[in-house]
């Protein structure tokens, strides 16, 4: 699986690069701001083969709002699939970040399996929401 990881350089991101990174199956790109994000972005539409198959955005750490991040990516990103990490437990600030694109969201702080789980599910297709709630609520 080809991966995408958006963060800033902190221990979060390096965190989740180097679980991600420990499966053998897993390719791991790491870029830190939207001006990469966008380079990346014209470089895979100049090259079909260097495609992702899921975007991992960690929302820590930048003076950008989380849903004007996920706005951007998905912008850069149109047709892949986006996994999101932030602090956010509460569904009424989980769900400007789903309405902005992303197809799923995990807090930050879960278990490797948790962020394993999550990736799979939204590289397949799917919405995967962590703290649990219905996207209704």
């Amino acid at each position: 699986m080809q991966i995408l990881l958006f963060g800033k350089p902190n221990s979060i991101t390096s965190t989740l690069e180097e679980m991600l990174g420990s499966r053998q199956e897993w390719t791991i790109t790491v870029v830190s701001s939207i001006q990469e994000s966008i380079s990346i972005s014209t470089a895979q539409h100049e090259d079909k083969s260097r495609s992702y198959d899921v975007i991992i955005g960690n929302l820590a750490a930048f003076s950008r709002k989380p849903n004007e991040l996920v706005r951007a990516l998905r912008q850069q990103f149109p047709a892949c699939p986006l996994l999101v990490l932030y602090s956010y437990r509460k569904p009424m600030l989980i769900r400007p970040l789903l309405e902005a694109g992303a197809d799923g969201y995990l807090q930050n702080g879960h278990p490797e399996e948790n962020v394993f789980e999550a990736v799979r599910t939204v590289a397949a297709g799917s919405r995967y929401l962590k703290p649990d709630f219905t996207y209704e609520q």
